[in-house]
């Protein structure tokens, strides 16, 4: 799957488009404001390993590694399984900013 999310993004880069990666991310805040989840889908055991996970700087928090990763492409953390969900992530603020204007 990685050489054709690879080449995908090359393509996308190559015609003058915006990759994305996203990064599943638990801290402190996502754990506050998303409660029912982890109170209600979690048990205590599942809820350890999944912060373990996924709190940024560890194993599973990481891009694969043989990703291509080009320096304009954006790396987005977010802490809702959807980018675009309110208060998941600043995906929808760094589009409008990269916008162009004609």
């Amino acid at each position: 799957m990685v050489p054709n999310v690879n080449r995908i993004s090359a393509a996308l880069r190559a015609a003058g488009g915006t990759v994305v990666f996203t990064q599943h991310t638990v801290d402190d805040e996502a754990i506050r404001t998303w409660s029912v989840f982890f109170e209600y889908f979690c048990g205590r055991k599942r809820r350890t390993s999944y912060v373990e996970a996924f709190t940024a700087g560890s194993q599973g928090h990481a891009l694969w590694p043989e990703l291509d990763v080009a320096h304009e492409d954006l790396i987005i953390l977010k802490s809702r399984f959807g980018a675009f969900a309110p208060g998941s992530s600043d995906l929808h603020v760094r589009f409008y900013r990269r916008r162009r204007l004609p």
